[in-house]
């Protein structure tokens, strides 16, 4: 199989290149939506249905004693069959707050990010669409096919409208959570489309793109109107809007990590420190006041202080490394890689917290919700995980 971005050959497994690192097309089936149901214990048959009744019988008089004696193996009967059903209704309970598993993409899982309020996941998928789910319970709620491949997903800060990027040269478009209804498309760049970013006021979006020949532009939009209202060339992978409202982390095509004024495009300062190789992925905390690359080999994560521009810890991976998320306070960071595990680091001591287990193939991205109690992750295998995070 060949990449369709950069031509190298690559297996005939591979979902992303090896060469370039971006997604490689497969043969799509028909999406549809459903969840693994979650097990339930086995109950015993006296608590599954009650006995069949006896057939009537004549009015007992033997004395009291004795209807006494008969009684207690069935109420002995009854005290089992209760206990029973509480044991079995008490291990669903437990057994609820484990992961579970979203199924309904036909192709790998690109995109998966919490709307604000937290109630819902939406995800993007080589297979063309974007997905809602319930966060809670996992129930897929609807599908929308918007592309040959959904590649990046994105809720706007008042959750009443997502975008969605196809790297396929087609750009970005917006669509009405409440009606469906795509409000517009943001087209015509001709190259590579990336990760979609609203501004602090959902008045803006702003992403990356690049030509035929690889040259990547930062492109800003006004989304009430659909206006371009910026286009810089040189910068890739928009991080976030910083808190101001104002600026950005962005990465150069020199692989230098800067932050730039999304008003006018000019670089405000270089965030110095362990930047070495190729740059592969960006990340912000929800407050701007950190960001985490992936660089190298992808194996190595390099986090900073924004304010002032100063590393603050370095993270060696065992494996190349795919999507990273910050939790809410940015006292975690989250990683999902090719050793088909999801991990949470302590960015205060640089200690690995936890591994999540339970994906079989190459987990591509993940995210945090609002609340920092869940995690989702997204595979190689168009399968999406929710995780119940525990407390420290």
């Amino acid at each position: 199989m060949f990449c369709n971005y950069c031509g190298k050959p690559n297996p005939d497994v591979a979902a992303f290149c090896r060469e370039c690192g971006k997604p490689i097309t497969r043969p799509r089936q028909p999406p549809h939506g459903t969840i693994d149901p979650v097990p339930v214990a086995e109950v015993p048959a006296a608590a599954a249905a009650p006995a069949a009744p006896s057939p009537p019988t004549a009015v007992e008089t033997a004395p009291a004693a004795g209807r006494s004696r008969s009684i207690r193996p069935i109420l002995a009967l009854v005290v089992v069959a209760v206990m029973a059903v509480l044991l079995a209704g008490g291990w669903v309970v437990l057994r609820g707050g484990r992961e579970r598993t979203l199924k309904g993409h036909s192709s790998y899982i690109s995109s998966v990010v919490f709307s604000p309020d937290g109630r819902m996941l939406a995800s993007g998928s080589d297979d063309g669409t974007v997905k809602l789910w319930d966060a809670t319970s996992g129930q897929w709620l609807r599908t929308f096919a918007l592309w040959h491949q959904s590649d990046w997903v994105a809720f706007s800060p008042d959750g009443g409208t997502i975008a969605s990027t196809s790297s396929l040269s087609e750009g970005v478009v917006l669509v009405d959570l409440a009606s469906g209804r795509r409000i517009r498309t943001l087209s015509g760049h001709g190259g590579y489309v990336g990760d979609p970013k609203f501004s602090l006021d959902g008045r803006r979006i702003a992403f990356s793109t690049s030509d035929t020949a690889g040259n990547p532009t930062l492109r800003v939009f006004d989304v009430a109107s659909g206006t371009e209202t910026g286009a810089w060339p040189g910068y890739w992978g928009v991080c976030a809007f910083i808190l101001d409202g104002r600026s950005s982390i962005i990465w150069t095509r020199s692989h230098a990590i800067v932050q730039v004024d999304m008003a006018t495009g000019s670089q405000m300062r270089e965030l110095t420190g362990p930047v070495s190789g190729e740059v592969h992925n960006t990340e912000c905390s929800r407050d701007g006041q950190r960001a985490a690359v992936v660089m190298g080999t992808g194996s190595t994560i390099a986090v900073w202080n924004t304010a002032g521009g100063e590393p603050i810890r370095t993270i060696t991976e065992s494996a190349p490394v795919r999507g990273i998320a910050f939790s809410p306070d940015a006292r975690v960071l989250a990683t999902a890689s090719e050793d088909h595990l999801v991990k949470l680091w302590d960015l205060t001591s640089g200690a690995k917290l936890l591994e999540l287990s339970g994906h079989a193939d190459n987990v591509n991205v993940v995210g945090f919700s609002p609340d920092g109690m869940s995690l989702a992750s997204g595979d190689s295998d168009a399968l999406i995980r929710l995780w119940a995070v525990p407390r420290k």
